[in-house]
């Protein structure tokens, strides 16, 4: 019984001379080239298979993303980049009982802009999906995103943009022709 695997990695990329959106005041921003940004870290990935219709994934990264090179913004975190970022997918599975995946996903806090001044806050965002099959053609769906309505911050430059607050749809699919099942 095979149950399951575990990646681990470590990360350095650097890149020279970026061209960025650079802050020159409030509601300014100019496109020019940096020094060198570089970005360090781990991660680590896993896929579990504890019983043969249960089946567990997701992954943890640090992220040290920074300007590592030239005048303005040395030390400023990158833009849009969090420090900490981590995930978990359960996914199981019977057929007499039908589908049913859940997906979360935590982030740290980062910042949107190159000058670390408009900070975007950690989140963290559950979504699930269940269906079932009532024989070859027809299956029934139901899902719900960011479960627990979490004010999500995905700009502020410098008006605040929230994403999708709590999400719910069902329906159906039909299946017509040879379904080759």
């Amino acid at each position: 019984h095979n149950w399951g695997t575990v990646r681990a990695s470590y990360f350095l990329t650097q890149v020279n001379r970026p061209i960025v959106a650079l802050t020159l005041a409030t509601n300014m921003l100019m496109r020019e080239n940096l020094g060198q940004i570089e970005s360090r870290g781990v991660s680590l990935d896993y896929e579990l298979a504890p019983r043969r219709w249960l089946a567990v994934d997701g992954g943890y990264q640090y992220a040290h993303a920074v300007v590592s090179r030239g005048v303005q913004d040395y030390g400023r975190w990158i833009p849009e980049v969090a420090r900490n970022l981590a995930t978990l997918n359960v996914r199981a599975f019977k057929p007499r009982i039908g589908t049913l995946n859940l997906e979360s996903r935590m982030s740290g806090h980062m910042y949107d802009d190159d000058a670390n001044v408009y900070l975007l806050h950690s989140y963290f965002r559950l979504d699930a999906y269940a269906s079932h099959n009532f024989g070859r053609r027809l299956e029934l769906f139901a899902a719900g995103e960011n479960l627990f309505d979490r004010s999500i911050e995905v700009s502020k430059t410098p008006t605040t943009t929230l994403g999708q607050p709590r999400v719910a749809r069902a329906g159906f699919l039909f299946r017509l022709g040879d379904t080759g099942r």
